[in-house]
């Protein structure tokens, strides 16, 4: 061993290390960017309700399929008549609630990204309650043809 204090001693201070940009944490903030600005509401900003555009697409296309498959099957079991007053509770409310929120999406009072899913289920639930309001003449048609033709049964029996 050499008797210099710089020499290959084992108890010699290394060097310190030259720090680079990939040395430096993440979470130690830079001192050459400032910190970043909080986000300012724009002048006249208006805080827009949040849309209901996919529950009124739920409602509207679960009332239809309901009305489709319920009327299908009330006529082949009586089990299953109340499946089409059940899609009215659910097309009923998609008709008000799409024309509620198309109204407040022209107004400028809505979040206007839903307008699509709410014009579908909208047009679903007009659908649907047409759908059931047909099925329910149909049923009334065949019903008094029906009853006119065994009336007439009946009374002719009767009078024998």
């Amino acid at each position: 061993m050499s008797d210099d204090p710089q020499g290959d001693s084992p108890w010699q201070r290394p060097p310190p290390p030259v720090r680079g940009a990939s040395d430096v944490p993440a979470h130690t903030p830079d001192a050459a960017q400032p910190p970043p600005k909080p986000l300012a509401k724009p002048p006249g900003y208006l805080r827009l309700r949040p849309h209901r555009g996919n529950s009124v697409l739920a409602l509207g296309l679960t009332g239809v399929i309901m009305a489709v498959v319920g009327g299908m099957m009330a006529w082949g079991c009586c089990v299953f008549a109340f499946v089409p007053p059940a899609s009215l509770a659910l097309c009923i409310p998609a008709w008000v609630m799409g024309r509620a929120d198309l109204a407040a999406m022209s107004a400028g009072v809505m979040d206007p990204s839903g307008k699509d899913s709410t014009m579908v289920g909208m047009i679903g639930g007009i659908v649907g309650v047409a759908l059931i309001a047909v099925g329910a003449l149909v049923v009334a048609a065949v019903f008094l043809i029906y009853l006119i033709f065994f009336g007439v049964m009946i009374t002719t029996d009767m009078a024998k």
